[in-house]
């Protein structure tokens, strides 16, 4: 579960540099 719960959040948020993140979730990418 904990490894699951890390993917999504991994694929949640893209790190681009010193806070700048592409939000998959804030897109409507992710369900």
């Amino acid at each position: 579960a904990a490894g699951k719960l890390m993917g999504i959040k991994v694929l949640d948020h893209i790190i681009i540099g010193d806070n700048n993140y592409f939000s998959f979730t804030d897109e409507g990418l992710m369900v």
